[in-house]
């Protein structure tokens, strides 16, 4: 009888245990991996990729004029939005080696394996797509009736040491670039940049 009530202990710990591990790694608001989860994943996935020479991307992206959304349809609406986004961000990424995570506020952080720049420019118009046929309507965008976003793209085959901060350096000047060129449209840059 011990035996048996010690197991159904083991297993109750052992679920509990899977449900902090989820908590500490999930972003409250949209269900999506957090910020510190994302890093982990994103310093792994240089090493994996540096040790095989293959290509990875990052893609970081913002909504585009997200403080009118959120001042003129309200903060509810603003949550329904960006948790509608995270929903549809999940939905175009469940490959292994695919991770989607809030990178803060209402910016976006994917970590994609296994990706050239070909491949990165694809994923990122596929956003792109989702996003118009989400169709939520923002009339107080500059760039379009609907919510939109701004991607910065960097594909690169990683020499497996480099920096999560170097990396997201690059991919946030992209992403202010795609908003200097207008928003609602991705800017990538690749291996090149990234050494120079």
């Amino acid at each position: 009888h011990m035996r048996r009530e010690l197991k159904q202990s083991r297993r109750q710990l052992a679920c509990y245990s899977v449900t902090l591990q989820q908590q500490a790694n999930e972003d409250g608001l949209t269900k999506l991996y957090n910020r510190r989860y994302m890093d982990t994943k994103l310093e792994e996935s240089i090493a994996w990729h540096g040790r095989r020479k293959i290509p990875m991307t990052v893609i970081l992206l913002d909504v585009d004029f997200f403080k009118p959304y959120n001042d003129n349809y309200g903060h509810i609406q603003g949550d329904k939005c960006l948790q509608g986004l995270a929903s549809t961000l999940k939905q175009l990424f469940v490959r292994a080696g695919e991770f989607v995570g809030r990178y803060g506020g209402e910016e976006f952080v994917l970590v994609l394996s296994d990706t050239d720049s070909t491949a990165a420019k694809l994923h990122a118009t596929r956003i792109k797509e989702a996003l118009h046929e989400m169709n939520y309507a923002h009339d107080h965008s500059s760039v379009s009736d609907r919510v939109t976003a701004s991607q910065g793209v960097l594909s690169f085959v990683p020499e497996g040491g480099e920096s999560i901060a170097s990396i997201y350096e690059k991919v946030d000047q992209a992403l202010y670039q795609a908003k200097q060129s207008g928003r609602n449209i991705f800017i990538l840059r690749n291996i090149l940049e990234l050494t120079g």
